[in-house]
């Protein structure tokens, strides 16, 4: 998987630096670009196979979306479902949400409001709630949803976690619950699920390799850029305002594949 620092881990823009080791004590350059789409991060990571890169973008939502070659909110979608079903283990079967603007426990920015409904019987869920506590599933599934977390943005957040994600309600029957996560959180959560793995339809090497295959209906070679990041163990930095640095080291000689 490719790490991703806690959101309050860089107080400060990133610097470049001017020049690192490479493992057999070459030089290594360092190029820096912005993120404008897919295609550019394509040609930047093939012309620079042999060179650090550094990739920087003001939303990192909307690049794991041109990443992904999928939607926004679909990114979000996906963090949501992925971080319930993890936290709670319980299969999702829906998850609507929407970004705005709203006043959470005095933290004022943007938010996403969710409605996720889960897989299990209301009664049964109910039972595991201590007797003592009288927050009910709410409090409960906040508690969990905290506790699945990386351990680096627990310890970096601290208390200001509660504040980012509250469970407003639960329904009963096969459990609907609703709630609001600051959009920041999702960010880093999307970003650890966009980058995690590749799944697209042209890399069929049985091995890792970062691979060059004709792509279906174009004459242009296919380069899939995510299994680039994959291969070279690209590490990515989420900033609490969504912005982001995605570190790319040089490809070692040894993972390096010319097939088609």
């Amino acid at each position: 998987y490719f790490p991703t620092k806690a959101m309050d881990a860089m107080d400060k823009p990133l610097q470049a630096p001017e020049g690192g080791e490479a493992g057999d004590g070459e030089d290594v350059k360092v190029v820096q670009v912005d993120f404008e789409n897919h295609r550019q991060i394509t040609k930047v990571l093939q012309s620079h196979r042999a060179e650090q890169v550094i990739i920087t973008t003001s939303d990192v939502l909307d690049m794991m979306a041109d990443l992904r070659r999928t939607t926004r909110i679909a990114v979000l979608q996906g963090a949501l479902s992925s971080w319930f079903a993890y936290a709670t283990g319980l299969k999702v079967m829906e998850v609507d949400c929407t970004e705005q603007r709203q006043h959470l426990e005095g933290d004022l920015g943007t938010h996403v409001v969710f409605r996720i409904r889960l897989n299990a019987v209301y009664e049964e869920e109910t039972a595991k709630v201590p007797r003592e506590d009288h927050k009910g599933l709410c409090a409960l599934y906040r508690t969990k949803l905290i506790e699945a977390l990386p351990k680096e943005l627990v310890l970096a957040k601290g208390d200001k976690l509660k504040q980012m994600i509250q469970i407003s309600w639960v329904q009963s029957g096969s459990i609907i619950l609703g709630g609001v996560a600051a959009l920041s959180l999702l960010a880093v959560l999307g970003s650890v699920i966009g980058l995690s793995k590749c799944y697209c339809d042209c890399c069929l090497c049985l091995s890792l390799c970062s691979c060059m295959r004709r792509g279906g209906g174009n004459n242009d070679l296919y380069f899939c850029a995510m299994k680039e990041l994959e291969q070279r163990g690209a590490t990515l930095d989420v900033q609490p305002d969504g912005g982001a640095t995605l570190q790319v080291p040089p490809l070692q000689r040894s993972g390096m594949c010319f097939t088609m």
